[in-house]
């Protein structure tokens, strides 16, 4: 499956969630080989970590790769920082 097509499952998948905000990072975002997708998202305040795991599951079934999903809220300040030096939005 190419980029583009990855890249448009990730915006429908991620809007019937109701994420409003997300960013891929990692090798996917930097346009090197890949073999998982890295996203930060904000999600809603009703966001569970069920929900989480639903979409992470829901992005791997719909691509066919590993779907690691993060929230600022988990985050380390210095991740954050690094994350934020090469995240690319959705």
């Amino acid at each position: 499956m190419d980029k583009p097509k990855i890249i448009q499952i990730l915006k429908k998948t991620l809007a019937a969630y109701s994420i409003k905000k997300a960013q891929l990072f990692g090798s996917f975002a930097r346009g090197t080989k890949f073999n998982d997708i890295d996203l930060i998202i904000e999600p809603p305040k009703e966001f569970s970590l069920l929900t989480l795991s639903s979409l992470a599951n829901e992005i791997e079934r719909l691509t066919g790769f590993k779907a690691d999903i993060v929230t600022p809220r988990g985050l380390s300040p210095h991740l954050k920082e690094r994350i934020e030096k090469e995240a690319v939005a959705l």
